[in-house]
């Protein structure tokens, strides 16, 4: 078979020549191009003979060469020999990322030897071809589903014959379904199915004559010729791609049915078996990028079915439908357009906060270390905005007055602000001041220390050892000593930041004094422990003695009010008048205080069952709000008993309401079961949403199917009164720019329009369109242009 021979060695020439070329990339280094994909014998992306959605990217196009040959004795016809070898050559271009087009052309030998008579007769066939179109996408909401369909013609030269013969033309039509799970975003798996249904029509029959009882049946197969002219087509074919390997296995049939009647009369009704049915297993390899070597059999059903023969004579006699096996190599190449260069610089942004309660810093310097870039400083609003740094990591350094510097590495995206916030510790400036008030003697006094200066509170002494210690900012403090019974003293002294100063005090007896005397007793006469304090500066807390209840104190003349308190009692006050060398004597009967309980919660997901942090509040005003914990979403109050109405809110979350018993002297355990919103996620900066906000095309008509995103984040705003929003309108670069902002703003303003319909205040809603100003993505790429295409809400606070 020289012809066969040379038109093979051609094919492997291109081959070549396509592999070294340096011009064009390789499918393998293309993220956006599923793993193990490569050219069927039709040319189309696919296997063996099961054809896949998938569609290569816009300006891609591949080549593939392909070799099938089977050897079977007593096919047909006893005593008969067949040999047959088919080379191919396909070719395939996608002209948009939706539209993929293929052809391929095939040259075939077909040899018979009839091993009774000693004779054989060589059939050879040379310039048939197919040409083809298929149409797919991607299901956006279900990236691992592809759909589409294919359709071809099939253009038949007959034998000896130069070009085609039109009116033997025959064509096909199949729907397309491929399931990739290598591409799922969460936990993919090296799995891929194709599923094909379609119809063929063939009138291959007028090559040789003008009805389907034309020819003998032997030389009919081997030139490819069938007694019906109409087929269902099926396939399914299983893939396991692995970066350097695909192994496969196909089910694929042709289904032939007589349509409009034609069938020779001499040939019986097929039932499915005896039709043409393969299973094929086999392994693609991918040695290099792009590079694709494939080797599979076709394995002919009547090997493991019974019934699978059929009389193809009509004389009675059951023959098999197809070779028992047929082998098929293959050789291809699958290019890329070169990806336009992404830009080699970005900026970094952010807010700079206050830990303390997230407000922002305004005048925090920004450095780089290791770098010669100039400092910067953050705005009113504590946000920031860097220069152009090169792709790759980057320090950046927050210094600000009071507060602890920040520093972390930043890496840069090439033509996008990198988002970075840094969250700074408040440093205290302060002093230690210690000392003791003590008697001539150098005995202790339980005193206290005033402090002039405003804003600072008083120290109080240790009343065993009068010795005192606190934490004060740097500066000049002047010190008031003051002990009942004793001459107050006043001294001056200065603290140092980081730094400890030393003071003390020795205070002289007064002679000028009164006595106060008194009890701290329940309604039984029992003692309370209670504490007893004034409300004049400088007389430090009495502890009551716990064995008799009493207690006793030596004040200067005047009128004072004391406060007796103890745990589990409520607090009592009386006004006293102190006269000079006078006993004065208050006694106090303590009430036993209202009955508390405790109430342990944990607000928590209502699906992972994971704490979440949460603000726990009383809509009746009972109580102030109450923080959870940040990681766990417990919290602990005690309560006064009775039944409480107690909320729950996080604002990622819908909030909950519950009602809580609290009893005395016990625990209430109570858990919130929070829910998720479902379409969308509440950030401290923005709301972020899930789908886009769709549009009629050039238009700012909010479509229906957005409707439900935008009924969420009203529901958000009701939860949230104090929440404002400002609705940023953005759009991609195609068109004039100044129409884009404006169908930007319409679009934002349509938004802030529904919202308002949903109950929302407009105070509460700004809308802003930027046009194409801020794109997130490459806007030269439909998919980044698909991207740049969005509403966003940003929260003011």
């Amino acid at each position: 078979m020289p012809t066969l021979r040379r038109f093979a060695g051609f094919l492997g020439l291109i081959l070549c020549a396509l592999v070294v070329s340096g011009d064009l990339r390789a499918a393998e280094e293309s993220p956006e191009f599923p793993l193990g994909v490569a050219s069927s014998r039709r040319g189309e992306i696919g296997l063996m003979r099961t054809g896949s959605a998938i569609v290569m990217p816009q300006n891609s196009f591949s080549i593939l060469g392909t070799m099938d040959y089977w050897k079977m004795k007593d096919f047909f016809a006893d005593g008969l020999e067949q040999e047959r070898l088919e080379n191919r050559v396909g070719l395939a271009f996608s002209l948009t990322e939706f539209w993929e087009l293929f052809v391929s052309a095939s040259a075939v030998s077909h040899l018979l030897k009839d091993t009774v008579l000693d004779d054989q007769i060589l059939a050879q066939t040379i310039g048939d071809f197919l040409l083809g179109s298929k149409w797919a996408f991607n299901i956006k909401a279900q990236p691992w589903l592809w759909l589409g369909f294919d359709f071809a013609s099939q253009f038949r030269t007959k034998r000896g014959g130069i070009g085609p013969q039109l009116s033997a033309t025959g064509i096909d039509t199949r729907f397309l379904m491929t399931f990739d799970w290598t591409t799922r975003k969460v936990e993919p798996k090296p799995v891929r199915m194709n599923l094909n249904f379609g119809w063929m029509h063939d009138n291959a029959y007028k090559l040789i004559g003008q009805d389907q009882t034309t020819g003998d049946p032997i030389s009919r197969y081997a030139l490819g010729i069938p007694y019906d002219d109409d087929a269902w087509l099926l396939g399914f074919g299983l893939e396991v791609p692995q970066p350097y390997f695909d192994f496969f296995f196909e089910f694929y049939t042709r289904q032939f049915v007589d349509v409009d009647g034609d069938q020779p009369p001499f040939l019986p009704k097929r039932t499915f078996k005896q039709n043409e049915i393969f299973l094929i297993p086999g392994v693609r390899l991918f040695p290099v990028a792009g590079l694709h070597i494939d080797l599979a059999f076709d394995l002919g059903h009547n090997l493991f079915a019974s019934g699978a023969r059929y009389d193809i004579q009509g004389l009675g006699l059951l023959h098999k439908v197809e070779p028992d096996w047929m082998l098929h190599g293959g050789i291809g190449y699958v290019f890329l357009p070169p990806k336009p260069e992404l830009p080699k610089e970005g900026r970094i942004e952010g807010v700079i906060y206050d830990a303390r309660d997230r407000s922002p810093v305004a005048g925090a310097v920004i450095t780089f270390p290791g770098t010669n870039m100039t400092a910067l400083v953050t705005r009113e609003d504590g946000r920031y905005l860097t220069y152009q740094f090169p792709v790759g990591p980057v320090k950046v350094r927050v210094d600000a007055k009071n507060y602890q510097s920040a520093e972390t590495t930043v890496n840069v995206v090439p033509g996008q602000n990198t988002k970075q916030d840094f969250v700074l510790q408040y440093a205290e400036q302060a002093g230690e001041l210690i000392g003791q008030i003590s008697n001539p003697d150098g005995q202790g006094l339980p005193g206290v220390i005033e402090i002039k200066e405003k804003g600072v509170g008083p120290i109080t002494a240790d009343q065993k050892t009068g010795q005192f210690q606190a934490k004060l900012k740097p500066g000049v403090y002047t010190l008031r000593a003051v002990v009942p019974g004793y001459d107050p003293q006043l001294k001056r002294v200065r603290v140092a930041n980081k730094r400890r100063t030393v003071v003390n005090f020795v205070l002289k007896p007064s002679k000028i004094v009164g006595t106060l005397k008194g009890s701290s007793r329940d309604a039984e006469g029992t003692p309370v422990p209670a504490t007893i304090t004034f409300d004049k500066p400088g007389i430090a807390p009495l502890n009551v003695d716990p064995a008799t209840g009493t207690f006793e104190v030596q004040l200067p003349p005047g009128v004072y009010k004391v406060r007796a308190m103890a745990p589990g009692y409520d607090p009592s006050e009386k006004a006293v008048k102190i006269a000079k060398d006078a006993i004065t004597v208050v006694d106090f009967v303590m009430q036993e205080a209202k009955k508390t309980g405790k109430v342990i919660g944990t607000v928590v997901d209502a699906k992972t069952r994971k704490g979440v942090y949460g603000v726990i509040s009383f809509p009746n005003g009972e109580y102030t709000n109450i923080p959870t914990d940040p990681d766990s979403g417990k919290f602990v109050v005690e309560l006064d008993e009775g039944v409480y109405q107690i909320k729950a809110a996080n604002p990622s979350y819908r909030p909950v309401v519950l009602d809580v018993k609290v009893e005395k002297g016990r625990e209430t355990n109570v858990t919130f079961e929070l829910k998720p919103y479902q379409k969308l996620r509440v950030t401290d900066e923005k709301i972020e949403i899930k789908d886009t906000i769709k549009f009629q095309t050039g238009k700012a008509t909010i479509k229906i199917e957005s409707y439900p995103i935008l009924d969420e984040i009203a529901q958000v705003l009701k939860e949230n009164p104090d929440m404002r929003l400002v609705i940023e309108g953005h759009t991609d670069s195609v068109g004039d720019a100044s129409i884009n902002r404006k169908l930007s703003q319409k679009r934002a303003e349509a938004v802030r329009d529904y919202l308002i319909s949903r109950g929302v205040s407009p105070k509460r809603l700004e809308a802003v369109g930027f046009g194409e100003d801020r794109p997130i993505a490459d806007n030269s790429t439909a998919e980044g242009r698909a991207k740049n295409r969005r509403v966003e809400f940003k929260i003011v606070k």
